[in-house]
Order: C-alpha cells, then structure tokens, then sequence
C-alpha cells in the first residue's frame, strides 16, 4: 500500500481545488509560516476520520470551510479525497486503488465516500484499523506530538504500542463481542421471565383459543352473510343511484330550459319595459308639439280674424271715401260748368261797362266843360256815392253770410269736437282695456309657462319615478326567485332533516322511533353546533361518529341494540353519558401548539353543545388538533412527535404515527353536521327576504302610486295648460278686437283732424276776409260822407245851370244811372265768380285730403292682404302640421296601449315561467339528494366492506353466490 494522490476543495486555505501527488520517495512540502502547510496535514488527518475540531485548530467543524478573502468570496462546502496504491491488498478491498472522500457543508451536514459510494464514518475507520493510518495512529506526527507520547502514562502510552503492533482492532472487536454477550444474557433473563408469567396464562388461553376458533367460524358465516347482503344492496343501490342520476339529469335539462325560458321572457319583459318607456316618451314629446301646434294655431286663427274684421272696416271706410270722394268731384264739375258760365257773363258785363264808361266820360267832359259843377259831375257823385253805398251793402250781406257761415262751422266744430271727445274717451277705454287685457295675457302666458316648466318637470319626475318602478319591479322579480330558490332548498334540507336523510339505516330508525327511548339523546351531528369555517374539518375529524348516538346511560344503548337486533334495522354505534370519559390534550403540549402560528384550536374546544354532553365530545374531539394548512399541520406533527391526529380546515389529515390522508371532496357532498346549521341558516334568510320583499312590494306600489299620481298630475296640468291655451286665445281674440276698434278709431280720429283742419283753415279764411271787408266798410263809411258834403255842395251849384246843360246832364244822368245798373251787375257777377273760386278751391282741398286717406286705406289694404296671405299660408301649415302630429300622436297612444298589453301577457307568462322554473328546482333538489343519499348509502357500504372485510365490491361478487334467498340471508346476519 502507498498514499498516491491528496486532493483538497475548500478546506481551509485551499479555496480551489489542489491536487497533490505523493511519487515514490520522500516529498516535502516547504513554505514560509502561514502557508498553509500544515493544513496539508490537518487534511489527511480529517478525512481519515478526525473528528475533534479543536485538533484541527478551528472551534467547530465548519470552521474548516473557507470562509473568503479580500478578492475571493466565501464558499459553503469543503471537500478532501485521499487516494491510495492497493495492488498488494494491504486494504481490505478488491480494488487496486482506493479513495476515500469525506465533505462538509456549511450547515453542519456531512458525507463519507469510498471508492465514490456513501459510507459511513465507520467504514472508514475498519477500513484503515492495524494499517497504520488511522486517526489515533502515530503515521502523521505533528509539532508537540513527541513530547505528548514521552510524557504520557504507561496506559497510554501502552495504547501506541498496541496500535503500532496491529492488536488495536482485535481489541475493539472483543469489546464489540462482550458488549453482545452482555445484551444477549440480558436478554435471555428477559424471556425466562416473560416465560414464567405465559405459565399461568396457558390454560386460560387454551379456552379463550378454542372460543376465538368458534367466532371466527361464527364470524366466517356472519361475513359470508353479510358480504352477500352488502353486495346486493351496494348494487340495488346502484341501480337506484343511475336511475336516479338519469332522473337527476332530466330534471337538470328541465331545470336549464325552464331557465332558459325565464331569462329569454326576462330579457322580452325588460325590452318591452324599455319600448313601452320609450313610446310614453315619445307620446309624451308628440303631446306637447301637439299641444303647441294647437296654441298656434289657434293664434293663427286669431290674427287671421282680426285682420278680415280690419279689412272689412277698410272696405267699408273706402267705399264711404269713395262715395264722399265722388261727390266732391261731381259738385267740382257742376262749379267749374257755373263758373265757366259766370266767367261768361262776367267778360260780357265788363265789356258793357268799358263802353258805356267811355260815353259818360265823353258827356262829362262836355259837361264839365261848361261849368264847375254840372249835374253830370253831381250825378257822378251821387252814383260814386250810391256805388259805395251798393259796395258798402254787399260787404255787409257778404259778412253776415260768412258770419253765418262762420257759425255753422263753429257748430259743426263744436259738433266734431264733442264726436271726437266720446271717440277720445271710447279711444282711452280701449287702451287701458286693452292694456288690462295685455295684462292679463303676460299673466296667463307667464302661467302657462310656469305650466309648461311643471308640466315638463313632472314628465322628468314621471319617467324617473317609472325608471325607479322599473328597477323596483325587476329587483322584486329576483327576490321572488332568490325566495323561491331558497325556499325550495330549506323546504328540500328540512325533508331530508325529518328523514333523517344521509344516516345509516339503523340511526334512521332509531331516530325516528326515538319516542320508544326516553334516554336517547339523539345523533352527534343534531347535537354539536360548528361555526362554518370549521364544518369541514369537525367533518372529516368526526367520519362516522358524527352518526354515533348519544344515550343517557347504558341501559338505553342495549335496549336500541336490541330493537335493532329484533327488527332486522340494522347496526349502531351507541354513547352512554354515563361510561363515556373525555380525552385530554396534555397540558405542555398544548402550550406548544397554541405558540405555534397554524394552529386553530383543539377540535371540541371549537364546537358548541349542551353542557351535559360535552363529555361526549371531549371523548370525540379532544386529542384532535385543528390547523390551518397542511404545510402547519406537518410541523404540528413533528411539534407533538406524530403522537396525535391533526386535520387541517380543508379536510388533510395527518394521522398518529406520520401517515397522511388527503385529496378532494366531493362538492355536492352535504354534510350531516352542516344541514342543521344551513337549515337555520336559510331559515334566517327566507325572514330577511320576506322583510326585504315586504319593503320591495310596498316601495313598488309607493313608486307605482307615484307614477300614477304624477300622471294624473301631469294629466291635469295639461287639462289646465290647454284652458289656459283657450283663455289666451279668448283674450288675443279681444285684444285683436279692441286692437280693430282703436284703428277704426284712430282712422276716424284722422278723418276728425282732416275735418277740423279745414273748419278751422276755412273759418280763419272767413275771420279774414271779414276783417278786410270791416276795414273796408270803415273806410268807405269815411268816403261816403266826404261825398255826402261834395254831392251838397255840387247840388247848390247845380241850381245855377241853365237848360243846356240840363239837357247834357240828362243824357249823362240817363247813361250814369244805366253804367250804374251795368256795374252793380258786373259786382255781383264779380263777387259770385270768387264765390265760386272759393267753393271750387275748397272741394278741390277736400278732394285731394279724400284722396289722400283713399290711398292711407288702399295701403293698408295691401299690407293686410299680404299679411292675411303670409298668415293663411302659416295657418295652413299649422293645422298640416297638427293632423300630422294628431296622427301621430293617435298611433303613439295605440301603440303604447299595445306594448303596455303585451308587457302584461309577458309578465304573466314569466311569472307563471318562474313558478315552473321553481317546481323543477324543487325537484331537482330532491333528486340530488335522493341521488346523494343512496351514494352515502353506497359508500356506507363499500366502507363497510373495505373495514369490515377488506373486501372491494368486485371481490364481493366473485365470491360463491348466497344459498339462502336474500331476504332471509338479511334476517339471519340482523340476528347473528
């Protein structure tokens, strides 16, 4: 043998692998202190077996690990393998070489190779025991190590020899040998003395054998029996659970199509819902266009008439003009004939008069002549005189004529202006009428507005209310269902509560014969009460004894065992209050576990019963812990040494001992323990619902109400607005009447003022006129008495003529007198021409103002008529318009009667679809648990098979069939 190869991987110094190869002769290893040569050494020794950290100069063994450096961080395992040359056999190996590994990690675990398979520390040991290596050996002689073995004991010292000289293993294999030796006499004692206790035993054994020999061939019977009577029942309950499941399935296509209908009539009532809100919207909206067409209308109709009223009062004014008009121009035409006429005459006379004028002359200049004053001159002045006594009498007769004139018009002034007061006062009337009425339309237009802003306001409110109503109604739909749903499971939990559903057979019936009993309790699972988050795991820790039943004492449990045997009803676990004792977790370990974060509680301190019973569950739950989780419940287990049953709260089970039990469960699965409570539970929610749909019907008929008193609101504030319409409408009809009244009043007032201008002009021309003819009259007043003086005196001379010159003045007299006659004539003709220039002048001035108010009338005629056209064409429109809306509205209205009539039949139908979804809800529910209560029934008895038996059904059936009939197979195993 000879060491070939150390190899080293951070141990110590040697953070990377080294490798170092020993060759035939001496190799030394050479280095300045802190090196790391003797970690070389330390090597060896370590991984032949050194296990003192102290001798390999570190406090624990990691600390041989290396643990970094300034350039080199620190690694978690260190690793030293030692090669050897066997080709002579030196080691006990077949191999020609052998290696030996041995690691550490940084946590404290460690590993042992030879030949790179696992060993042990020992292994490595034998192996190099007597060889010279091993760790107690002298091979490896460190600093200190000579002086250590000079001054050691001899016992010590004796022990280097013994290694030296090989003996060592012989000695460590007697020590094995005698310690065996030792154990074995031990053990021998052990048996006598067992022995000697069995003497006494034997022949109360020998019976007891012979008794168990005859069970067990009773118990052989008692299974054959009862596997055969198990298999049949397992299979009729199998044939009843596919029946049932094929039931169950019918009842779920029922169930879905039932549903299905439901959501396809819910979707129809919310569409017809939201179309017959729409076509009320939309009826709504047409009804106030309708409304508003008809005010406009009706106003259209109103003015229409006011200007027919306006234009027949214009015809009526402009025939009267046209007949004034007509008569002015005919009496024109007559003064313009006259006065061509009087124009005649007037040429004529004055032509008379020139000529006539011309011979006076002629005779007075003869005359004069002669003498100072002849007749002729005193004749002339007498007609002088008589000319302005006939000038001054026609002033005076045309003044009392236009004085008279002058009077007629004041009358007819006065006459006017007392007309035009009463036209004043009838005008003044009118316009505070008129304003009373203008009034009273901002009044009731301002209402109406106020009526249409309520109206509107309430048609918001109404369809928010029927929005409300809507989502009330539909929310009182799913509550119907919700109430429905859960009143068919409590109804279906309660049936299978009373039946005792999901029980063993023999529970069943001494539950429901329980009255026969008067110390029995009743079963576990009707006693304890779980609080929800605990029923699974209460479940899983209880299993069977969830059904075990709880008795006062143990005269009741034989007395229903013996029911059971009697009747042929099967088998029951039965607890008597009086025998059963509690089981306790001890106190230390309890204290454990409550500082551990996983878990819950101990199982019976979880569960709530009736005093008197708690030590029936203390005797069920009290050694079972309750975890969170099963990661919590494995360190549980080790917290307690395996020595107690831990569920966790999904159903995981870690048993005493190790063992574990887990997987899913069974979702439609309804737990004996958790029916009372859900039972209670749904008891509870039908009240909460019933008061929830207590308020939900009564806040439906409240907004329902609401809807209906808002319509009816709405309802008569149109009835109002339309009245209102009718007021307006009545009261612009009088204001386009008074508005008639004052333009034929202001047109009359105009007429008064065209009169009144021209009495009053006509008046001041006669004032006028009959001021000049006074002055006029004063001044000849003044001439005639100058020719009155001149006439006396021409008259004393006259006297003093002779005949001559009377015959002269004769003649001139004679021609005077008629020139007179001719000149008063030709004053007349002149004074009736301007008369009748003056009438020509005044009709021509009373025409044109005729003419003028002819053409004021003609254009407002026309703007009337183009008015009128303008207001025919707007009313034509409107009342379009308005058969239009009417019409549309009338559809409105039948339509939303029918979509209100179809929402009727929907919501019957769906009510009536709701009813049927509930019944075959109903009865889907009792098929699940008829389905789950025979599967319960044919788990029951498949456990039983498995636990009694250790049989599966399979096996059950391939075993020999039953000679009896099955029923008799029952009664006989009922009675064994």
């Amino acid at each position: 043998m000879q060491l070939k190869r150390l190899e080293m991987n951070g141990f110590k110094s040697f953070a990377e692998k080294v490798a170092v190869d020993f060759v035939p002769g001496i190799t030394a290893v050479v280095g300045p202190n802190g090196s790391g040569k003797s970690n070389v050494t330390e090597a060896i020794r370590w991984v032949l077996g050194e296990q003192s950290a102290k001798a390999l100069r570190g406090g624990k063994m990691s600390d041989i690990i290396f643990s970094g450096s300034d350039t080199r961080a620190a690694i978690n395992i260190a690793e030293v393998t030692l090669v050897f040359d066997n080709e002579d056999g030196f080691l006990p190996d077949d191999h020609t070489e052998v290696s030996v590994t041995r690691r550490v990690y940084r946590n404290g675990d460690s590993e042992f190779e030879i030949n790179q398979q696992p060993c042990r520390l020992k292994d490595i040991v034998e192996l190099f025991m007597d060889s010279g290596l091993g760790r107690e050996s002298f091979s490896i002689v460190s600093q200190g190590k000579i002086d250590s073995i000079l001054n050691s004991k001899p016992t010590d010292r004796r022990l280097i020899f013994e290694e030296a000289a090989g003996v060592l293993k012989y000695k460590s294999r007697k020590k094995q040998a005698e310690a065996k030796l030792l154990e074995t006499d031990e053990n021998l004692n052990r048996v006598q003395d067992i022995l000697f206790e069995l003497q006494d035993q034997v022949e109360p054994l020998e019976i007891q054998a012979a008794i168990a020999k005859d069970y067990l061939a009773q118990k052989e019977t008692l299974e054959t029996f009862e596997v055969g009577v198990l298999a049949d029942e397992i299979q009729t309950l199998t044939q009843a659970t596919d029946k049932t499941t094929v039931a169950l399935h019918q009842w779920q296509a029922k169930l879905s199509e039932s549903k299905a209908k439901a959501d396809t009539l819910l979707k129809q009532w919310q569409a017809k819902k939201t179309l017959f809100a729409e076509v009320t919207t939309e009826a709504d909206t047409v009804q106030e266009q309708l409304v508003e067409t008809t005010r406009l209308l009706e106003r259209a109709n109103g003015q229409c008439e006011v200007l027919k009223e306006r234009a027949l009062h214009g015809q009526a004014n402009d025939s009267e003009v046209v007949e004034q008009l007509e008569a002015v121009t005919a009496v024109l035409a007559t003064a313009n004939n006259q006065l061509a006429e009087q124009q005649q005459l007037y040429d004529t006379l004055l032509a008379k008069v020139i000529l006539m004028r011309q011979s006076v002359q002629q005779l007075q200049n003869f005359v004069d002549g002669k003498v100072e004053w002849t007749p002729a001159k005193i004749e002339r002045l007498k007609n002088d005189y008589i000319d302005l006594r006939h000038e001054q009498t026609t002033l005076k007769n045309e003044n009392a004529f236009m004085t008279k004139q002058h009077e007629q018009n004041k009358h007819r002034l006065d006459k006017l202006r007392s007309e035009n007061a009463a036209v004043i006062e009838n005008r003044a009337a009118a316009t505070a009428q008129q304003a009373e009425k203008q009034a009273l339309l901002g009044e009731q237009t301002t209402a109406i507005e106020q009526k249409r802003a309520q109206y509107e306001q309430l048609t918001n409110t109404l369809h928010t209310a029927e929005a409300a109503a809507a989502q009330a109604d539909s929310q009182l739909y799913k509550a119907y269902e919700m109430r429905q749903h859960a009143k068919a499971k409590h109804d279906t939990l309660v049936d299978l509560e009373n039946d005792y559903a999901g029980y063993y057979q023999g529970v069943k019936m001494l539950l429901k014969e329980r009255h026969r009993f008067g110390g029995l309790v009743g079963a576990v699972a009707e006693q304890v009460t779980i609080p929800s988050q605990y029923e699974t795991a209460i479940d899983i820790a209880l299993g069977a004894s969830a059904q075990h039943l709880i008795v006062e004492n143990e005269q009741t449990a034989r007395e229903g065992i013996a029911y059971l045997k009697a009747n042929h009803l099967g088998r029951a676990t039965f607890l008597p209050i009086t025998t059963i004792k509690p089981r306790i977790m001890p106190q230390d370990l309890k204290q454990r576990l409550v500082q551990h974060e996983g878990f819950i509680g101990i199982g019976s301190e979880l569960v709530t019963i009736d005093a008197r019973y708690q030590v029936i569950v203390g005797n069920l739950l009290g050694q079972v812990i309750i975890a969170s989780d099963l990661i919590n419940a494995n360190q549980l287990a080790k917290l307690i040494n395996h020595r107690f049953r831990i569920v966790t709260l999904e159903g995981d089970v870690v048993n005493p001992g190790g063992s574990m039990t887990g997987g899913a469960m069974k979702q439609n699965k309804a737990p004996l323990l958790g029916r009372k409570s859900e039972i209670a539970s749904l008891a509870a929610k039908l009240v909460q619902m019933e008061a929830v749909i207590s308020q939900l019907e009564q806040k439906v008929t409240a907004l329902k109400a609401e809807v209906t008193a808002t319509r009816d609101q709405r309802e008569a504030l149109r009835s109002e607005g339309e009245r209102l319409n009718y007021e307006v409408k009545r009261i612009e009809e009088d204001i386009a009447a008074t508005q008639t009244a004052m333009s034929r009043i202001n047109e009359n007032m105009h007429i008064f003022d065209f009169d009144v201008k021209e009495l009053v002009d006509e008046n001041a021309s006669l004032i006028s006129k009959m001021a000049a003819n006074e002055a006029k009259m004063a001044e000849m007043t003044t001439t005639l008495a100058s020719q009155e003086s001149a006439i006396e005196q021409a008259t004393q001379s006259q006297n003093m003529a002779d005949e001559q010159r009377a015959e002269h003045v004769q003649r001139l007299t004679d021609q005077k007198t008629e020139l007179a006659v001719s000149e008063e004539k030709l004053t007349q003709a002149k004074n009736k021409l301007a008369e009748m220039k003056q009438l020509i002048a005044t009709h021509e001035a009373k025409a044109e103002q005729l003419q003028e108010k002819l053409t004021f009338i003609h254009s407002q005629q026309t703007e009337h008529a183009s008015t009128s056209e303008q207001l025919e064409e707007t009313r034509d429109r409107l009342q379009t318009e308005m058969n239009a809306v009417q019409a549309t509205s009338d559809k409105l209205k039948a339509k939303r009667i029918r979509v209100e009539k179809q929402l009727g039949e929907v919501a019957s139908t769906r009510e009536y679809q709701l009813n049927e979804v509930a019944t075959h809800e109903k009865q889907y529910n009792e098929a699940l648990m008829s389905l789950e209560r025979d599967q319960n029934e044919r788990t029951y008895r498949l456990n039983a098979l498995k636990e009694n038996y250790d049989l599966t059904l399979a096996d059950a059936l391939a075993r020999p069939a039953l000679q009896l009939p099955i029923e008799e197979a029952k009664k006989k195993s009922a009675s064994d």
